[in-house]
């Protein structure tokens, strides 16, 4: 919105949080936890990401049909197609093959399981938001 009499400021003045909603990155979450859902598709909303929400590794290949995202949070332990099984589904799509994934889970391997799944970042459960949020934006760089 332009008011009368002052400059259109669309240059680097415009605040940060404006111009990280001229580009936002979409981030896909996996996890069958409603509640840790929308806590995450929250957070990530309000660091400036798009998030997309999936409640198992089947609607999540749904989303996928739909929409690209440039990073998947996953959950391994899940019903209906649980991480393991989507990882080898996403892996044989190119499309989908190229998608980072970060693990998200509380599988007492979580981390070995994560590295045998091709899976660079892990983060397992309990942990922190800003630790997920800070491994999260090693994907992006500024």
């Amino acid at each position: 919105m332009r008011v009368a009499g002052r400059p259109d400021q669309s240059d680097s003045s415009t605040p940060p949080k404006l111009r990280a909603l001229k580009k936002r990155r979409r981030v896909l979450v996996v996890d069958d936890d409603r509640d840790l859902r929308e806590l995450l598709a929250a957070v990530l909303s309000s660091a400036g990401y798009e998030p997309l929400t999936a409640e198992n590794g089947a609607a999540a290949l749904s989303v996928l049909r739909t929409v690209l995202p440039e990073l998947i949070i996953l959950d391994l332990m899940m019903p209906v197609m649980n991480g393991w099984q989507f990882r080898e589904a996403q892996t044989a799509l190119p499309d989908y093959a190229r998608i980072p994934v970060v693990c998200l889970s509380g599988h007492h391997q979580a981390r070995h399981q994560a590295s045998t799944l091709g899976i660079k970042a892990c983060v397992v459960k309990p942990f922190e938001i800003d630790d997920l949020l800070q491994v999260v934006n090693r994907f992006f760089p500024e």
